[in-house]
């Protein structure tokens, strides 16, 4: 469907809102204008003259899928991280950033065939807010550039004129970097690890500029200053430790959002152990150039060493503590959203998100509670649960038709037919038909 029709109706799904409220079988949504409109049950559903009808008989309908922690500007090849697998005697860093940057609109198609219609880049260079404001479809948020107290080393992550790390040392060069980052008109602000006082300075003129802040911070006590300095969101699962009460009690009082970051290390040691098996997502939606790129390790005499953080990340102990963390999280009520940290080698952007997705349900979560994860959870970390998440009036139109029981399975999370974006279908498998009313 090339152009936005003013009416379109889904038509005799079964809906699962994202709200926790039950399934409703032989669902009517009438979307007008790209928003909800109204939402009922086929058999009282009026289906005016001109509409478009989509037809989701034996389907379930769902709210698009949020991305809350990818980074555009990477690959997942197995170039796309010289900072810590240094492999430019091969691939020069710019081959590979040139690459990335001209099949960006590929990259965003993956994320649609993966059933995801919103994804936030946390940090990045200049050109993401560009891709951003072309692309319809998914929507994307940007933060612009990671700031962390420490230098920037000889290999940066981009380039130095448009780095996606910068150092801030100061708390009135926090206030500034932040001032910069409004006038780049960037959705959030990323921070790494900084002293309390200059993330706190941070995190008060972003929040005097009504925008979130979100911290990489994957050990405790990290995350603690990070809490004390009132951050909103924390984008990795605590992983060096088991969260205490002390850390639970305060993230519930202030409301934190923490996204998972579950899967990427374990992904990373594969793709470095020649060890990687696709989901059938993957193989359907992944970009085979990227995967075909995990192969070249075979070819190379003198492999750099695997980096400890990812012998670590990817060890059975630590699997261990992040799937505790999440249930101890989960149980405290703190809101968990999904998060994949796409474009990590090994990490496809796109369909690697619903590892994160199998890897909370192994950490006891109910499908239901998964499928909340990944839409409402979403929404809130990033500050659009007034636009979209669950599927409610007055939403934006942004939903996923399955062809199997979310309710069931996580698995049929990744069972994408159509998607829609605004009331746009966006991504539509080969076998469904469409029609127009009568």
């Amino acid at each position: 469907m090339s152009a936005l029709l003013s009416v379109t109706i889904l038509l005799n799904g079964t809906l699962v809102d994202g709200t926790g409220a039950p399934p409703v079988r032989d669902a009517c949504i009438e979307i007008r204008d790209g928003r909800i409109a109204t939402i009922g049950r086929a058999s009282t559903c009026v289906v005016e003259a001109g509409a478009w009808v989509l037809d989701a008989m034996g389907k379930w309908v769902i709210p698009g899928l949020i991305d809350t922690h990818t980074h555009l500007f990477d690959s997942g090849s197995l170039y796309t991280s010289p900072d810590d697998y240094d492999l430019t005697a091969r691939v020069p860093h710019e081959t590979e950033r040139t690459r990335i940057r001209a099949r960006i609109g590929e990259t965003t198609d993956r994320f649609l065939c993966s059933g995801i219609t919103t994804v936030a880049s946390l940090g990045g260079p200049r050109w993401e807010a560009d891709v951003r404001d072309e692309t319809k479809a998914p929507r994307i948020l940007t933060a612009g550039p990671f700031l962390a107290g420490f230098p920037v080393g000889e290999m940066t992550l981009w380039t130095r004129e448009d780095p996606v790390l910068v150092q801030v040392a100061s708390p009135q060069e926090a206030r500034g970097k932040v001032d910069e980052l409004v006038g780049r008109d960037v959705d959030l602000v990323k921070a790494g690890f900084l002293d309390e006082p200059v993330l706190r300075a941070l995190v008060d003129e972003a929040h005097a500029r009504q925008m979130k802040v979100a911290i990489h911070a994957e050990e405790l006590e990290a995350a603690k200053m990070a809490l004390h300095a009132n951050v909103d969101v924390l984008a990795h699962t605590v992983v060096d430790q088991l969260v205490d009460e002390v850390f639970l009690a305060q993230a519930k009082k202030q409301g934190v959002v923490s996204i998972t970051g579950l899967a990427h290390y374990e992904r990373y040691r594969q793709v470095l152990d020649s060890a990687v098996k696709l989901s059938p997502i993957e193989e359907r939606c992944g970009d085979p150039e990227v995967i075909a790129t995990w192969s070249d390790l075979g070819e190379l005499q003198n492999k750099p060493a695997t980096p400890d953080s990812i012998r670590w990340g990817a060890s059975p102990a630590a699997r261990d503590l992040l799937l505790g963390n999440v249930r101890r999280m989960h149980a405290a009520g703190i809101p968990i959203a999904v998060g994949s940290n796409g474009g990590n080698i090994g990490t496809l952007q796109g369909p690697s998100y619903h590892r994160e997705l199998t890897m909370l349900a192994e950490a006891g979560l109910t499908p239901n509670e998964v499928l909340t994860c990944a839409t409402a959870n979403g929404a809130l970390a990033l500050g659009v649960l007034g636009d979209r998440g669950t599927v409610e009036v007055g939403k934006l139109a942004d939903l996923v038709v399955l062809g199997a029981d979310p309710t069931k399975d996580v698995s049929s999370l990744a069972s994408v037919e159509t998607v829609l974006v605004g009331g746009e279908v966006v991504y539509l498998a080969p076998s469904k038909l469409y029609k127009d009313a009568p």
